[in-house]
């Protein structure tokens, strides 16, 4: 993403504002300092100051060697959202062309997120080797070179949170979901450059711009409700629980064998040719049924390593304060045959809350509801039977903070 780039997400963003956003109105000064992080990148790292020093941090250095399979190193292209969230929110209301200013800095981070060349600069050249003319040519340059023409999100900006650290909570969640649309967006840009077929290049590209603009929307939108201060009571509701699906984890040990990460939505045996939706065994009373529920399913190691366990383990990092009770229901994926059996323990800083028996897949879920007030981190582990021929698809079924 470019020089055109940058101003184009920018647009998309503000397009899909209410009418009456003050964003909307200013959206000339967020375009105005939306390339500053190219413009000043050498005077802000030499230390430099400037009429443009203000609207970056005291110290941000944003890593290039992001990997969708390490939370942690991922973190390190995370723009510094709160940072961005107090200077907006705090000018809104006095002075809105600076809070417009302020926004179009942190546009340029989630431009830069969607932006494929990003993510595998220099392994282009072996993930797809270039064909002739394109061997030896900056991959890099002419990959970022593609524009989009995209004409909008095509939906309405969704609020975030009611509180600073709501909203940090879900945009972590999008930054990852805007490095996942530009990292799958990477081969089919790549395929259709070579052929020569720039509208195929282009359409590859949209989604990861879409997915960016989408998020720069939903971001200023709830900056604005902020500063306003108001909500519906739909959305109080709403922001009292928080899914675990909506919320990026800080770290996670899984089974590489299916990506490196935790599992979402289903489950592919036997090489895709069969597809488990997540389903765990409820009992209500005295009778058992089956049911399909949206959850997380981290896939525990099978094979015994030097200083590994057979487990799956997920880490969260909670706000101080925000958050009281996890809930969850916790079991074998139903269904599946030839499984290991599995104990799910939940934990915190302060040790483990929660730990069930070993449970095989026709067991009933166990429910979990469990104390974790004035804890800042969430342990969710699963220990296996020891079993070295079999997986388990342990579910973490409806799992909410709140």
């Amino acid at each position: 993403m470019n020089h055109f780039g940058h101003p184009h997400l920018v647009r998309l963003a503000v397009t899909a504002l209410p009418e009456s956003s003050v964003f909307r109105r200013f959206t000339g000064d967020i375009e105005s300092t939306c390339l500053y992080p190219d413009t000043f990148a050498v005077a802000y790292g030499e230390g430099r100051t400037g009429p443009w020093r203000q609207y970056f941090p005291p110290a941000y250095r944003q890593e290039v060697d992001g990997s969708l399979h390490s939370p942690r190193k991922l973190r390190k292209m995370f723009p510094p959202t709160g940072y961005y969230i107090r200077k907006i929110k705090s000018q809104l209301k006095i002075n809105p062309v600076e809070a417009a200013k302020y926004a179009g800095v942190f546009s340029h981070y989630l431009g830069d997120f969607a932006q494929p060349a990003h993510w595998y600069g220099i392994d282009i050249y072996s993930l797809m080797p270039p064909p002739g003319n394109f061997r030896n040519c900056n991959l890099h340059q002419v990959v970022e070179a593609v524009q989009s023409d995209s004409k909008g999100t095509r939906r309405k900006p969704e609020l975030l949170g009611m509180l600073e650290p709501d909203i940090i909570l879900r945009m972590e969640a999008r930054y990852q979901a805007i490095a996942k649309t530009a990292v799958a967006a990477l081969v089919p840009m790549l395929q259709a450059l070579y052929k020569g077929d720039e509208k195929g290049t282009v359409k590859a590209f949209n989604p990861a711009m879409n997915e960016a603009a989408a998020a720069f929307a939903d971001f200023i939108y709830s900056l604005e409700r902020l500063a306003d201060n108001s909500f519906t009571l739909k959305e109080i509701e709403r922001n009292k629980v928080f899914s675990l699906l909506d919320i990026f984890p800080w770290d996670w040990d899984v089974e590489g064998l299916y990506g490196k990460r935790p599992l979402l939505d289903f489950v592919s045996a036997n090489g895709g040719n069969n597809i488990y939706p997540f389903r765990i065994n409820r009992k209500t009373g005295k009778n058992i049924k089956t049911v399909n529920v949206r959850g997380i399913v981290p896939v525990p190691y099978a094979l015994p390593a030097t200083g590994r366990e057979l487990w799956s383990r997920i880490e969260y990092r909670l706000p101080t304060g925000r958050f009281s009770k996890f809930t969850a229901e916790a079991a074998p994926c139903a269904k599946i045959p030839n499984q290991a059996k599995c104990r799910f323990v939940v934990g915190t800083e302060k040790g483990e809350v929660f730990s069930s028996r070993m449970l095989g897949s026709e067991d009933p879920a166990v429910k979990i509801d469990v104390n974790i007030s004035g804890c800042r981190k969430l342990l969710l582990s699963v220990y296996t039977d020891g079993s070295t021929d079999k997986l388990v698809y342990p579910v973490w079924a409806e799992p909410e903070l709140s």
